[in-house]
């Protein structure tokens, strides 16, 4: 955030991006619509997935359907079952309230992470900020595109960090306690 070269290295991967990526990668990205401009059949059937739980998400739109019942639905696309988006997830399960909180848990978790980026003294309290907004940013986009939040495997590294910011939040207090007492 503060070497602006890295800006200019982001701006320069963003334009060569394609020479940069696996062929896998860059196929994958360039493939959701076909020669026609239709979309090719996975992406149509998120698309399908989500207009049916938007319905369902209408019909019981305060506490939803409850939490991990999706999976157990008859679908339009009879072999997904899952709706490969968290929050439309969140949305079906759980409802207005579901949505509320998890959106909270979210800003309060980037939250913790800029303030400990912006306040802290020590880099490595910085940088712990600053790598739990970062990772924070890439699980919301990530789990746009699928649930990743129910896989331990793949969250489980991404809460470690949150503890240890919470961690370091409280050793800062613990500090700033102690400077304080000495000082009266």
């Amino acid at each position: 955030m503060q070497d602006r070269k890295l800006l200019l290295i982001l701006g320069v991967f963003l334009l060569t991006w394609q020479t940069v990526v696996p062929t896998a990668v860059r196929e994958r990205v360039t493939m959701t619509k076909d020669s026609y401009g239709q979309l090719e059949s996975s992406s149509q059937s998120r698309i399908d997935l989500w207009k049916e739980s938007w319905d369902s998400f209408v019909r019981r739109p305060i506490v939803g359907n409850g939490f991990a019942t999706f999976q157990y639905g008859q679908h339009v696309v009879a072999d997904l079952k899952d709706t490969h988006n968290l929050f439309v997830k969140v949305m079906v399960e759980t409802g207005i309230v579901g949505v509320i909180l998890v959106f909270f848990l979210l800003e309060q978790t980037l939250a913790l992470g800029f303030r400990l980026f912006r306040h802290a003294t020590d880099p490595l309290y910085q940088g712990i900020g600053l790598g739990l907004v970062l990772a924070m940013c890439s699980s919301i986009v990530g789990n746009c595109f699928g649930d990743r939040w129910s896989f331990l495997e793949i969250s489980g590294p991404l809460f470690v960090v949150v503890g240890a910011a919470v961690r370091v939040n409280q050793l800062i207090a613990l500090q700033k306690d102690q400077e304080q007492a000495d000082d009266s």
